[in-house]
């Protein structure tokens, strides 16, 4: 049995996995996820680097054998160099999207095998099922995992030439000029939800109600319209030479791509 998760994707209905033992994943809608204080990417980061991670390993070539997706979301946190506790973040990932307390998970061993249990939910994590797991959860978060499978952008260098503390003090002053530049002009969830309120003309209350995927879908297509609207003024305007086969049509722009899974 074949399913298509675009189809569960755009409709934010949950997704059920009950074959694999993953039970029925929730897809939180925005306003969930604000009232209960829950970021992004306290959800999307720790799978985000696991697969990451798994790239990375897998071309190693000094590593004998390649650890599993599933194990590298439990020891992740050995391995990783900053402080950030991972383990945790996996227990608030899966109590929101079993919607279960989370003190309902467990990790404990089954037949000689590590696993995580979700009480009362019929699921059962393990080495097994993680890989189809992760997918979804990162397809449900519009995460490319092609865009994982990079190295990580490196801080940029910033050359001493005389060595001097005042040169020190200038490199120190503009690298904190430029990660304050970035941060500003970095968007927020609060941006996406303002963006598509105001070029879908949706009201608040309605985009709130949307899942993650659902706003950032969206949030993609009216930009892709809102640009063929404006290419479209260029091409009948006679100071442009701008071709029709310059501008495609914005349904073509906006199709999806058909993400299955096999039951």
């Amino acid at each position: 049995m074949e399913i298509t998760l675009t189809d569960k994707f755009i409709s934010g209905c949950d997704i059920n996995l009950s074959n694999k033992k993953l039970g029925i994943i929730h897809q939180p809608k925005i306003k969930e996820l604000i009232e209960k204080d829950i970021k992004i990417s306290d959800i999307t980061t720790l799978f985000s680097l696991i697969e990451h991670s798994y790239w990375k390993l897998s071309r190693d070539i000094f590593i004998e054998k390649l650890p599993s997706k599933f194990i590298l979301a439990l020891t992740i946190d050995k391995i990783n160099e900053n402080k950030t506790n991972h383990i945790n973040n996996l227990f608030i990932a899966l109590s929101i999207l079993y919607e279960v307390d989370i003190n309902n998970i467990i990790i404990d061993s089954f037949d000689n095998e590590i696993a995580i249990l979700i009480k009362d939910k019929n699921v059962l994590i393990n080495e097994d099922n993680f890989d189809i797991f992760l997918d979804v959860v990162l397809n449900m978060f519009k995460i490319d995992k092609n865009e994982l499978h990079k190295p990580l952008k490196k801080e940029d260098e910033w050359v001493e030439l005389s060595g001097t503390q005042r040169e020190k003090d200038m490199i120190e002053f503009f690298k904190k000029r430029k990660k304050e530049r970035e941060e500003k002009e970095k968007l927020h969830l609060n941006d996406y939800i303002n963006i598509v309120v105001h070029i879908g003309k949706y009201t608040y209350d309605y985009v709130i109600s949307l899942t993650y995927w659902q706003l950032m879908n969206s949030l993609k297509s009216l930009q892709i319209i809102e640009k063929y609207k404006e290419m479209l003024g260029y091409t009948w305007s006679y100071k442009f030479d701008i071709k029709s086969e310059d501008n495609p049509h914005w349904i073509k722009e906006i199709k999806l791509e058909q993400d299955t899974i096999e039951l």
